[in-house]
């Protein structure tokens, strides 16, 4: 006997759509911020991931939406969690590189 230990899940649903705008959101911040005030840390990379990562955790989004209504949810709770976990790795990459990048110009100046 099959069980199907995917059921419809509006509270999962709400929760994962509430951290994915959140995350969006400081994705945006970061990009306009960048954009704002130094244009020229925009590089290939990072310009690169924040493409990617913003209709991916969008399309996130939409997967968990998905969740709370049909009934058939294993596919989209997947599909929601692949994007979500890519996007959010690109996000985190993009801290990273950030952050990598802020502490090279201040050893710099200090030097």
């Amino acid at each position: 006997m099959v069980v199907n230990y995917v059921k419809t899940n509006p509270h999962k649903s709400q929760a994962k759509l509430e951290s994915m705008n959140n995350i969006m959101a400081v994705c945006l911040t970061i990009f306009g911020i960048m954009w704002a005030f130094s244009p020229d840390r925009l590089n290939g990379p990072i310009l690169l991931q924040f493409v990617l990562a913003i209709p991916l955790l969008y399309v996130s989004g939409l997967a968990y939406t998905k969740v709370a209504y049909r009934k058939e949810v294993k596919f989209w709770d997947n599909f929601g969690w692949f994007t979500s976990t890519v996007a959010t790795a690109f996000v985190l990459n993009i801290v990273g590189i950030l952050i990598f990048l802020l502490g090279r110009v201040q050893i710099a100046s200090i030097i």
